[in-house]
């Protein structure tokens, strides 16, 4: 099946040696499949630190990704990159945290333009109104920080905001852009070693946070949020059940019925003209029954097996189907992933991560579509 999407070859500047691109438009349904690797500029080593989230800039019509430059050598994310499908490559910010004094070892050297290294989490996010990526919190060198910084995406530039108030949590909250409230949710995060019950907004264009108080919040901690442009609602999936946030009624509300086990890291993303949301693996307990999803005494998920299911859930009817994990449908050979869906081109992209943080970063396609036979 790959090789019949494969398509014409794109040499860059980076390396001469040819990189396959994939025609897209031909992606079967429901099927994850493995992308040729893309070109990286060279001397640089496109790396996963912490576990950041995948987000989409509709301007550019590229995948934002807060990670790691290899040069660095250390664990922390400490640079922006942007995937451009069309060109299938991966390119950075203009100006990523420098390089350490060596001699220093591992002394910390703070600038007041460019956020710490750090494990950034799932807070941040595109506010494609104010054409800023926003980075929330998150944990380096053995401090939580609660900041607020915006990359201007069209000048390269980071800015320490320093609002006035901010969200109690110390970061671990995940955030999505919502077009009704021209900013971006902001669900749970830590305080302590607790996941908050906790919905904020950010608006970037006045740079402010407020609380929403919204009915019914769930817990969350180092989670994934995503938005349904068909239902107006952002979803999660959080202690071992997906909830949905009504952005008119701000209110929370779970949903009921089968769906996938309890577990954490999982990948999730909405393709969110068809109001169809695709999760995928995660850590938990493969044959955990469904009973248990309510009473996860924790939250992480209890035991740290690797998953490789593939689900979706309809936003309209609140009802998920098992896409299963055989055949062709595990993208990564049960290592998690992350993934964002791309409007422009169709399709979910999945990025593989080692388990141990090394060797190359795997990419992968899906094309969700929501079966007949479930309807």
């Amino acid at each position: 099946m790959t090789a019949m999407i494969l398509a014409t070859l794109l040499t860059t500047a980076a390396d001469t040696a040819p990189v396959q691109k994939m025609d897209l438009g031909a992606l079967p349904v429901n099927t994850w499949v493995k992308m040729p690797l893309p070109a990286v500029a060279r001397g640089h080593r496109l790396v996963l630190r912490g576990w950041t989230s995948l987000t989409y800039d509709p301007t550019s019509k590229c995948l934002v990704w807060f990670v790691a430059d290899e040069t660095e050598r250390r664990i922390y994310s400490n640079c922006l990159w942007f995937y451009d499908p069309d060109r299938h490559e991966w390119t950075s910010e203009p100006h990523p945290y420098p390089v350490p004094n060596p001699e220093a070892k591992d002394a910390m050297v703070y600038r007041a333009d460019h956020p710490m290294p750090r494990h950034p989490y799932r807070g941040n996010g595109v506010d494609p109104a104010a054409n800023v990526f926003v980075q929330f919190g998150g944990v380096g060198y053995g401090q939580w920080q609660n900041d607020t910084w915006q990359y201007d995406l069209a000048k390269g530039t980071w800015q320490d905001m320093k609002p006035a108030v901010h969200p109690p949590t110390e970061g671990m909250n995940a955030m999505v852009y919502v077009p009704e409230l021209t900013g971006l949710l902001a669900h749970g995060g830590a305080i302590g070693a607790s996941p908050a019950p906790l919905t904020w907004l950010y608006t970037p264009t006045n740079n402010t946070w407020k609380d929403l108080k919204a009915a019914n919040t769930p817990r969350g901690s180092d989670h994934t949020l995503v938005y349904d442009a068909k239902t107006r609602a952002c979803i999660t999936f959080t202690f071992g059940k997906a909830w949905i946030y009504d952005v008119r009624k701000n209110t929370w509300a779970m949903v009921e019925g089968p769906g996938p086990v309890a577990r954490y890291h999982e990948a999730l993303a909405c393709a969110r003209d068809q109001g169809i949301v695709v999760l995928h693996g995660g850590r938990g307990k493969p044959d955990a029954p469904r009973a248990r999803v309510k009473t996860v005494p924790t939250w992480a998920a209890p035991v740290r097996g690797v998953l490789s299911d593939t689900w979706l859930l309809n936003t309209a009817t609140k009802t998920w189907i098992d896409l299963g994990a055989g055949k062709d449908l595990d993208p990564n050979k049960g290592q998690p992933i992350r993934a964002c869906w791309d409007p422009v081109r169709k399709a979910v992209f999945g990025i593989g991560v080692a388990l141990d943080g090394k060797g190359p970063v795997a990419m992968w396609a899906f094309r969700p579509a929501w079966p007949k036979k479930a309807d």
